[in-house]
């Protein structure tokens, strides 16, 4: 299961200094092959032999783990990923990665390259003898990988002046995030992070009980510590996930009311179109007329 897309560019999108080559996001389930085949495999990637590219990329782990090699590190030794583990590859280097068998992952990945990244190599920003940063479950470095796959997928005029930018401040966040690794980060918040990482992935069918019993919590310490962090219960909190699929299949797609619900993870459409009015103020259709 993946998003995920080629993007072209012009010598005037080179001549900004910064611009994109692909993004994707990608979930690998446990002992699922990796990576699956032609659709999901943008470089045709082996791990039996790894591969060296002529582009940048940065891939986030946001679940899961795995393993990572590359040539300055030594093609015989194995650096672990894990969740909230981000890794760079350079042009010109040997590298190799993969999720574990028993874990799968999901990755968000970005593909670029540019005369702006070649001057933080050169200057010592960044380099091939640190490529996995230790940024570790970040908000807000997975939601600037879902708006950026979203501009891209999207590709309205100028898009790739501002893929650049989203670029340059995930390379700047994440910098900044490994620099202060050592900060260790609140218990509470990174279970927090965890939950919605959970609902991110999986709005349609969890349930908060579930993600207590994932995250190893009795279900009244989660929607406690859960809603003093958020300001929300937890089932609240996935409903607004329900409600913004439901937003975006009105707005992009010609299915019938009863047809939207069920995409949005709502069965009965009758109280999906009273629960989208009393969210939103308006019904689905009118929504719909709206939006257009």
């Amino acid at each position: 299961m993946g998003t995920g897309t080629i993007l072209s560019h012009s010598e005037k999108d080179e001549s900004w200094g910064l611009y994109a080559t692909f993004a994707a996001k990608m979930s690998f389930a446990p002992h699922e092959q990796y990576p699956r085949g032609p659709r999901d495999n943008y470089y045709h990637f082996s791990t039996e032999h790894g591969r060296v590219l002529q582009e940048y990329q940065l891939t986030y782990i946001s679940s899961g783990s795995g393993w990572f090699q590359s040539e300055s590190l030594g093609r015989d030794k194995l650096i672990p990923l894990k969740e909230g583990s981000l890794f760079v590859l350079f042009p010109g280097e040997w590298h190799n990665y993969w999720p574990d068998k028993d874990t799968g992952w999901v990755e968000y990945s970005v593909g670029f390259n540019g005369s702006r990244m070649h001057e933080l190599v050169g200057k010592e920003f960044i380099g091939k003898e640190h490529p996995v940063l230790s940024i570790k479950l970040n908000d807000t470095i997975q939601t600037l990988f879902s708006d950026l796959i979203k501009v891209a997928m999207e590709q309205y005029p100028k898009y790739q002046q501002v893929l650049a930018g989203m670029i340059s401040n995930i390379v700047g966040y994440a910098l900044y995030l490994d620099g202060n690794s050592t900060i260790d980060v609140d218990y509470f918040e990174r279970t927090i992070i965890s939950a919605k990482n959970l609902i991110k992935e999986e709005f349609m069918t969890i349930t908060p009980p579930e993600i207590a019993e994932r995250l190893c919590m009795s279900y009244s310490n989660f929607r406690t510590i859960f809603k003093k962090y958020t300001g929300i219960s937890p089932s609240k909190y996935i409903m607004s996930f329900k409600i913004l699929k439901a937003k975006e299949l009105l707005t992009y797609t010609d299915m019938p009311v009863k047809e939207v619900a069920t995409g949005s993870g709502i069965d009965n459409a009758e109280y999906f179109s009273t629960l989208f009015k009393r969210e939103t103020g308006i019904s689905p259709l009118d929504w719909r007329e709206l939006s257009r």
